[in-house]
């Protein structure tokens, strides 16, 4: 696309399209040294910029610590999440290239795991697992299909995203290349709300592992319920928590963390109880919690400065 024909946010989409794809240089670089050391290279090879967004780092540190104190009504340093979330991203950009022999990397620093992820893994009857938008979302698919389970995730069509027309064979190759460890499973793409619920339906009929992210907001067409997340508002896409429910099938809510002082992953994991009245408000509560104690974890905090200020506080 030449670059005079190009609106502002097509310009500013480029522009980060092109901080991905060097950051993705850099991490190819070290794929293959030992992870402490490639996540230290990575750092230094790469300007950070926040999750995903371009320069300039003050900027983005700066919004990151207003951000953080005002949801989490926290007194600890926002400094050192900072610090932290470099340290996260960092290890983020040495996980995208997914063979066996780095999955198998990624599974030995594995440090600990929470016992729901075990009854997790054991249910018989499939399961919907609620996770939110973290660097190693993706890991925590392919690990879990590397554990013996077979894996479906709703996800976004490859194309909705605005980064697509740069990023398309890149994000094509990550969402093939993660599935090849999914147990046999792969991305159910919504393009239609109908044809993904039926996917999913069936999925959950064969005793399959679902996995859904309910931390944005939900698109034009797309099951939603109010929801709130700390002090902010926005409609969270709700089909495939209602149709568990519906179902009677099992749900929790997980994410593979990066603990830096352990230089290593923890798999957190509980199991939900949603309240069919209100069927988000289980799921915020567990992302909130988990925020307060890792707030470097969350790449939500690209967007929630974005969503209205709720009227009310959590009912």
């Amino acid at each position: 696309m030449p670059e005079a024909s190009l609106s502002p946010g097509e310009q500013a989409a480029r522009e980060l399209a092109g901080s991905i794809q060097a950051r993705v240089r850099a991490a190819r670089r070290f794929q293959g040294l030992p992870a402490p050391l490639a996540y230290a290279l990575t750092r230094r090879a790469v300007a950070f910029a926040g999750h995903n967004s371009p320069p300039d780092a003050a900027a983005q540190r700066h919004g990151f610590e207003q951000d953080w104190c005002r949801a989490t009504l926290s007194h600890a340093d926002p400094g050192t999440a900072w610090q932290a979330a470099r340290q996260a991203y960092a290890a983020s950009l040495v996980n995208l290239h997914w063979h066996r022999e780095r999955l198998a990397r990624i599974a030995r620093r594995v440090c600990s795991r929470d016992p729901a992820y075990v009854s997790l893994l054991a249910e018989p009857g499939g399961a919907l697992v609620t996770t939110f938008h973290h660097d190693f979302h993706h890991t925590l698919f392919a690990l879990t299909g590397a554990a013996g389970r077979t894996v479906r995730v709703i996800a976004a069509p490859e194309d909705s995203s605005p980064l697509f027309p740069w990023l398309g064979e890149l994000i094509h190759a990550q969402h093939r290349d993660c599935a090849l460890h999914f147990g046999g499973g792969d991305y159910l793409f919504t393009q239609d709300e109908g044809s993904a619920g039926l996917a999913v339906a069936h999925a959950l009929r064969r005793g399959e592992l679902v996995f859904s992210l309910h931390d944005v907001g939900a698109g034009t067409g797309v099951r939603s319920e109010p929801a709130q997340v700390f002090v902010r508002a926005f409609a969270a896409p709700s089909g495939a928590l209602e149709l568990a429910m519906r179902l009677r099938r099992p749900i929790y809510f997980a994410a593979l963390v990066w603990l830096p002082e352990r230089q290593g992953y923890h798999v957190h994991t509980q199991r939900l109880t949603p309240d069919p009245a209100r069927p988000l408000a289980a799921y915020t509560a567990a992302l909130e919690a988990l925020v307060r104690r890792h707030p470097w974890a969350w790449t939500g905090w690209q967007w929630v400065g974005q969503w209205p200020a709720a009227q009310s506080p959590h009912a």
